[in-house]
């Protein structure tokens, strides 16, 4: 397209009027995609990160020139931080960024290439009048809330947590909305061991250990074990 778009600024008498119409449409879509943050074409960018002692610095640019303006304008600020007498301002951007980084052995770089592919614009993905209709959001949710019944029902059939199983919407009304999306807190024993209130554990008995203490995990990621508190069966 933009190929195209060069060429008929060139040789204006060289495109057809329909053509010229079609180019024009186009562009204008590229650019309407363009501002609403989409891409027609995949982007190669460069990114850097730093490392230094407060956290890191991402950097990105789309060329490998301009990120390492970027990254020698760090260099620079900091550049008091080094016993090196030379001006920083007149060692070009990379040739900074490498002596900043070999004398300052507690900060690092690392850098690489990036491929963002195309988005679809909002153009491209409007349906036809003759496609089917998209789910709106209330069908969406009520297809979530439907999973989620089928999983909790599937859930209390296999191993029976001591409600009717037979009629699954009778005690499905009873489970607080937010179940799914709830958060609980756990406190700690002196060992760092999470310990659930026992109000908890009754809500999971009996499946707890065969659903939940596969996948429970402390802060370091090593496995809880039972989450049922001690002395309790």
């Amino acid at each position: 397209m933009l190929s195209r778009a060069r060429d008929a600024l060139q040789n204006p008498e060289g495109i057809t009027a329909p053509d010229l119409v079609v180019l024009l449409d186009e562009l204008g879509n590229a650019a309407d995609s363009a501002t609403a943050g989409n891409s027609d074409w995949p982007l190669d960018i460069h990114v850097a990160s730093i490392a230094h002692r407060e956290g890191v610095n991402h950097h990105a640019a789309c060329t490998r020139t301009a990120l390492f303006r970027e990254i020698a304008a760090y260099c620079r600020e900091w550049w008091y931080e080094l016993p090196d007498d030379q001006d920083p301002a007149r060692i070009d951007d990379e040739r900074v960024a490498q002596i900043y980084f070999e004398e300052h052995p507690e900060e690092s770089l690392s850098t690489s290439e990036l491929t963002l592919e195309s988005t679809p614009s909002e153009v491209a993905d409007r349906p036809s009048e003759t496609s089917i209709p998209a789910a709106d959001i209330a069908s969406a949710e009520t297809d979530i809330s439907s999973r989620q019944q089928a999983t909790a029902t599937a859930i209390y059939k296999r191993y029976d947590f001591g409600r009717p199983v037979g009629d699954a919407d009778a005690w499905w009304t009873t489970i607080p909305g937010d179940i799914f999306s709830r958060t609980i807190w756990f406190s700690c024993d002196h060992t760092g061991i999470p310990v659930p209130p026992a109000t908890l554990c009754i809500t999971f008995e009996p499946g707890t250990d065969h659903l939940v203490s596969a996948v429970a995990t402390d802060s370091d990621g090593n496995s809880v074990g039972s989450l049922r508190p001690a002395g309790t069966r």
